[in-house]
């Protein structure tokens, strides 16, 4: 099964009735998320926010667009948090056990 299959079968977001659990988890949104939203190209990105749009809608809040934005841009890289790994700070890093912060 491959990410675009999964789309495009799926859709942008698994709907209420079909959640594995009780409710979904709240949703947040990092600085690195961010920052890699804006490495995604204009007509990708585009495509992606029109489509999120459509596929919810209208209905999706504010964050759930944007999640929906960086799956539909970035959901098809199998080095993703790889990528997102070049956004993170010294503390983010230490956080994830990747490093120690120093002074």
């Amino acid at each position: 099964d491959t990410t675009p299959l999964i789309f495009e079968r799926v859709g942008v977001r698994v709907a209420d009735g079909e959640l594995l659990f009780p409710s979904r988890s709240p949703d947040s949104w990092s600085f690195e998320e961010a920052e890699m939203l804006k490495t995604c190209d204009s007509f990708t990105f585009a495509n992606a926010k029109a489509k999120c749009n459509s596929e919810m809608k209208g209905l999706g809040t504010a964050i759930q667009i944007k999640d929906c934005t960086f799956d539909q841009c970035f959901g098809m890289n199998e080095h993703a948090l790889r990528a997102a790994r070049t956004f993170a700070n010294a503390a983010d890093k230490a956080a994830a056990g990747e490093t120690s912060v120093t002074a």
